[in-house]
């Protein structure tokens, strides 16, 4: 079964994703104990914490399309297998905006990592930063 750290975008996004103006309402929070001196998730919704978003969370943020340049572009999200023989058997996640015309090339760059919300939010983060999309959603 995947670990709810596995499931949640890490702390150093949602902390990102906050200071960006992010104000999506999340299922589970990074909460700060100071008893343990660590942020643990929680189902809470706590303003003084910060949202751990899920990959389904930020599916729902994201922009099924983008305009860059001019170039109207997909989402494109994809999971596979890692094929190289030090790492064969690893799952990895992508998240990257493809030109409709020509789907041999991807807006920017890509995002890929171990964890499908990680990759959601570093590409939410990269439209922000870029001012390819605007913050409207609470």
């Amino acid at each position: 079964m995947l670990s709810l750290e596995n499931q949640v975008c890490s702390l150093e996004l949602s902390r990102r994703l906050k200071e960006l103006g992010v104000e999506y309402e999340a299922y589970f929070n990074y909460i700060f104990l100071p008893n343990k001196d660590i942020w643990e998730i929680y189902p809470l919704k706590n303003q003084l914490g910060f949202p751990a978003y899920t990959a389904s969370e930020l599916g729902e943020i994201l922009p099924a399309y983008a305009n860059v340049s001019g170039d109207s572009c997909m989402l494109y999200l994809s999971k596979y297998r890692i094929p190289v023989v030090e790492l064969e058997g690893q799952i990895r996640y992508s998240c990257e905006y493809w030109k409709l015309e020509d789907s041999h090339y991807f807006l920017g760059k890509g995002y890929y990592d171990i964890n499908e919300a990680n990759v959601r939010a570093k590409m939410l983060i990269y439209l922000i930063e870029n001012e390819l999309m605007e913050i409207n959603i609470t």
